[in-house]
């Protein structure tokens, strides 16, 4: 039986992670890949589990429903925020802040504001560490 369709924004959000976090397991044994090759060069996002993707699908929907107004006054995409939550939420130096650049909005004392709002919360959410049990063997 084949998965039901991912949401964009989860879907943003777990490319997020493959592209920014790395196999500190060393699942291949290999030291230099443990400590510099992304995941993005070893799983793709239909190598997460369903248990992964659906913890991460709660988080991305909770995220979305609280913050829905700010989201659309921004007027972001459903994989830009689930990108943004991910690199703001383990403060990767990008995310809603770097996003700034893009707003598709008049007002920038709001999009700052929405933003901050935005950055804060994913921040509060704590890190979100991707392991060996969140991929299929």
């Amino acid at each position: 039986m084949k998965p039901p369709p991912m949401h964009p924004a989860v879907r943003g959000y777990l490319e997020a992670a493959l592209f920014s976090s790395f196999a500190w397991w060393a699942p291949t044994g290999d030291v230099y890949l443990q400590k510099y090759a992304p995941l993005d060069s070893m799983y793709s996002v239909s190598d997460f589990t369903a248990a992964a993707v659906a913890k991460r699908a709660q988080v991305v929907h909770a995220f979305t429903q609280a913050y829905q107004a700010e989201i659309d006054r921004l007027g972001l995409d459903p994989d830009e925020i689930g990108r943004n939550l991910f690199w703001s939420r383990e403060r990767h130096g990008s995310g809603f802040w770097d996003a700034r650049n893009r707003w598709k909005q008049a007002d920038p004392a709001q999009a700052t504001e929405d933003m901050e709002a935005l950055h804060a919360a994913a921040v509060a959410l704590g890190s979100d560490t991707l392991g060996p049990e969140d991929f299929r063997s």
